[in-house]
């Protein structure tokens, strides 16, 4: 095989390699964003519990007889008709729509607070080591409308992570959503190592490279001299062998 050859076969390699190279590196930032999405779901139900929890620890310590039960009313103002067998068996689901029924009974006496769900997430940002801004928002499900939000932001939404929407109410009339704001900078922290181990990959593939072009030039540099030396060594040969003429 010749040089011209391997030197194509190794270029073809070598941009095989960084090809596959920067594939795996999308394809793991797409998981971290994924990730980073299913966290912000959850981060975002935990803010709002423990703000509803704060409401009814408020309520509760109302005046017992001008508070009417929560299974009495509903957000009519008539009796709250709620079926427990139509959530079917997932302990999560029951857990959020009795989550919704106490927020509809309690924002009737205290609304839900916005800027307290932003404080909170911020507290639970920080124990989880998050370091992005945030906005925390009100949306109506039905038509995208932003009802009301913590923090103002109107950037290009390739620059933010939303995410899924946490209903409020069981017409779609509402619901909640938690803004992250640039949060690459969390994302590359979660893919440093991998970035690093591709960066040194894709340098040693580099540098393997550059030892091959080298290592050819050389021996084609080898090939050259030796041509050339059995060449003239044969132009040597034959004057020695040709008769002197006297």
């Amino acid at each position: 095989m010749s040089t011209k050859n391997i030197s194509y076969i190794a270029i073809i390699s070598i941009v095989f390699i960084l090809l596959t190279q920067s594939y795996l590196v999308y394809d793991y930032f797409q998981t971290v964003r994924f990730a980073l999405i299913r966290e912000s779901d959850a981060i975002l139900k935990e803010a709002f519990r423990n703000e509803l929890n704060q409401r009814n620890t408020y309520v509760s310590s109302m005046q017992s007889d001008s508070v009417p039960q929560i299974n009495d009313v509903d957000s009519e103002g008539g009796i709250m008709d709620f079926d427990m067998r139509k959530t079917g068996g997932d302990e999560e689901s029951i857990l959020n729509r009795l989550d919704i029924m106490l927020h509809v009974f309690i924002s009737k006496l205290v609304p839900i607070d916005i800027n307290k769900i932003d404080s909170i997430t911020n507290q639970i940002l920080k124990i989880r080591n998050i370091n992005s801004d945030f906005s925390i928002q009100l949306v109506n499900p039905k038509t995208n409308e932003i009802l009301a939000s913590s923090k103002d932001y109107t950037g290009s939404s390739f620059l933010v992570i939303p995410s899924q929407l946490y209903p409020l109410d069981f017409e779609e009339k509402e619901a909640l959503q938690l803004i992250l704001i640039n949060p690459f900078s969390e994302i590359m922290k979660r893919m440093a190592l991998m970035l690093l181990g591709s960066i040194v990959f894709s340098v040693i593939s580099l540098l393997a490279f550059r030892f091959l072009i080298l290592t050819l030039a050389k021996q084609k540099k080898l090939v050259k001299f030796k041509n050339e030396f059995l060449s003239r060594s044969e132009e040597h040969t034959s004057e020695l062998q040709s008769p002197y003429v006297i």
